[in-house]
């Protein structure tokens, strides 16, 4: 039984409050996808208001769609109004309350910054450590489990940076964009991978996006894309030149895991990432490199199994001139 049954099963499957309607839903993928991104991830997100990953993942791929108590969690974690969450309502932020609170902050929003720890358990034990003889420098952020720490506790250098960090927000980044503009266009979220050559993790729920490109929606359904697979990453080296630059961004589409011949995909060998021209020959994959200098990869039939297809390239933007 998947969570929504068990919520109405135990009473609480008190309606289903998002638009019935494909853009109505997919305008509220986007929506909850902003908070999550702002969060720091998925499965941040889904600790800070005591909800199961899997039900999160659900209503931000669309797989199913939150009732009226799950939608409150979701608006009261994420510091929204409901009706801006559900509706797309122009006044994201509840009556009267702050966007920013300099005074408190979590350990996932302070990780990074000068002095501390780069990752959200390290600074959580630290900060920890330094309220240990003062229980009034934590508190329960109000809508969430999340725990906050007085700013206090931060040497100076992350609490100058912070300051700074709010001021941007404040003048640049909390930009929203207008219902219009979201029933128009798509953004597709580009996370910091690089493929091609060396290492790396693909996994967007567990990392914020670091930019979104925008993509009309009447494109996408004129290409039969879902916005939910969409991805972008960026090339590294030239061994796709000159189909695929250094540093060009690649639309990725993660539904699309079964090659066809001539076409270009991101494959996984182990903890490598690759964009290689795909071609069948009899039981051989063979990965092509429009770059002649590089050699092709043969994979044999009983070797393909080490090779995960990631998904395919199925835009290419590039920047020319200096």
């Amino acid at each position: 039984m998947n969570d929504e049954k068990k919520e109405q099963a135990n009473g609480k499957g008190n309606g289903v409050p998002i638009v019935d309607s494909e853009k109505g839903t997919e305008l509220f993928i986007t929506r909850l996808r902003t908070l999550v991104n702002e969060a720091g991830g998925g499965r941040q997100f889904a600790r800070n208001i005591g909800m199961s990953y899997s039900k999160l993942h659900n209503y931000m791929s669309g797989v199913s769609k939150p009732t009226l108590d799950s939608l409150i969690a979701l608006a009261e974690g994420g510091g929204v109004s409901l009706d801006w969450l559900a509706l797309g309502d122009e006044n994201r932020h509840p009556k009267g309350q702050p966007k920013h609170d300099l005074e408190w902050v979590t350990a996932a929003e302070v990780a990074g910054l000068p002095g501390m720890p780069t990752t959200d358990k390290r600074v959580q034990e630290e900060l920890e450590h330094l309220a240990a003889d003062n229980t009034a420098m934590t508190r329960r952020r109000a809508g969430s489990r999340a725990t906050e720490y007085h700013v206090a506790l931060l040497p100076s250098q992350a609490r100058e940076a912070l300051k700074k960090a709010y001021e941007v927000k404040d003048t640049v980044a909390s930009y929203e964009p207008s219902t219009d503009f979201m029933a128009e266009f798509s953004l597709i979220p580009g996370y910091r991978v690089q493929v091609s050559a060396g290492h790396g993790s693909f996994n967007g729920d567990d990392q914020p996006p670091v930019r979104h490109l925008a993509f009309r929606r009447k494109w996408l359904s004129f290409r039969g894309f879902a916005e939910k697979d969409l991805v972008i990453v960026w090339a590294k080296g030239d061994s796709m030149y000159p189909t695929i630059g250094n540093n060009d961004s690649l639309v990725i589409n993660t539904a699309r895991k079964t090659p066809k011949d001539g076409h270009i995909y991101v494959f996984r060998q182990d903890e490598s990432l690759m964009v290689k021209r795909f071609q069948q020959r009899l039981d051989k994959w063979v990965l092509l490199s429009d770059n002649k200098v590089y050699p092709e990869i043969v994979v044999p039939k009983d070797e393909q199994h080490n090779f995960q297809v990631i998904g395919q390239v199925v835009h290419i933007a590039k920047d020319v001139g200096d």
